[in-house]
């Protein structure tokens, strides 16, 4: 298993209403980010934790949704100015799995409307990159019984 924390960023343009949704770039720092990326064959991404490092990460509230295939809303956080690192009470992110072929985004949602200038927000996500395991063979009903009555 890998831990990868993954850069995400947003910019929101000037006079951009409220309850907008853009979409988020991100990837591990020094690579190119990406607005999509799909799990690589054999592997499993499993997102641990989002949160910001300082309050000037956030120019303008709002909240991250995940999104698998591309049409399946599966989390959102809580407002993103919430999410520092260093307080204790912060809210949490349900584990979120990403199986082997399956694609991940991340949109973003600006609670208020923005002003005159275009700002950007930074946030950072903790994926486990891991294999997959492999499923245990299965057995046929007539294996079960066998095995059960064995003597």
């Amino acid at each position: 298993m890998v831990e990868k924390t993954l850069i995400a960023t947003v910019s929101v343009a000037a006079n951009t209403p409220a309850n907008m949704r853009q979409a988020v770039s991100f990837g591990e720092a020094g690579k190119p980010s990406v607005t999509r990326a799909t799990v690589p064959k054999g592997r499993v991404w499993v997102i641990k934790d989002v949160f910001i490092k300082a309050s000037g990460d956030v120019t303008i509230d709002g909240v991250a949704i995940f999104v698998k295939n591309e049409v399946e809303d599966i989390a959102k956080t809580a407002p993103l100015s919430t999410l520092l690192v260093s307080n204790p009470s912060r809210p949490t992110i349900a584990k979120l799995v990403y199986d082997e072929q399956t694609t991940l985004t991340i949109d973003f949602v600006n609670t208020v409307a923005q002003g005159a200038s275009a700002t950007s927000n930074t946030f950072y996500i903790i994926v486990d990159d891991m294999e997959k395991l492999a499923a245990p063979p299965r057995r046929s009903i007539a294996e079960i019984i066998r095995s059960a009555f064995r003597v």
